[in-house]
């Protein structure tokens, strides 16, 4: 069975496979939207943030409610 890996690029976070030598995706799927859904369900079902180190600091994800997105407003959302 293939070893599936996990990596963010420029355009997204990807899930597949890498060839031998580790350096290169040999099949890849975009799944940014499905990751960032399944950190925050994970965070809310466990009621806890996830601490991280990302070239040399240290950073804190954790998912607050908000009101509903009210029309006109500048909001982001994941694809």
């Amino acid at each position: 069975m293939a070893e599936y890996h996990v990596g963010c690029g420029i355009l997204g976070i990807y899930a597949g496979t890498l060839n031998k030598k580790g350096n290169m995706w040999l099949h890849k799927s975009d799944v940014t939207n499905e990751a960032f859904n399944a950190v925050a369900q994970y965070c809310l079902e466990h009621n806890e943030a996830m601490n991280f180190d990302y070239k040399g600091k240290r950073y804190r994800l954790e998912v607050t409610k908000i009101k509903p997105k009210s029309e006109g407003t500048n909001e982001q959302t994941c694809r």
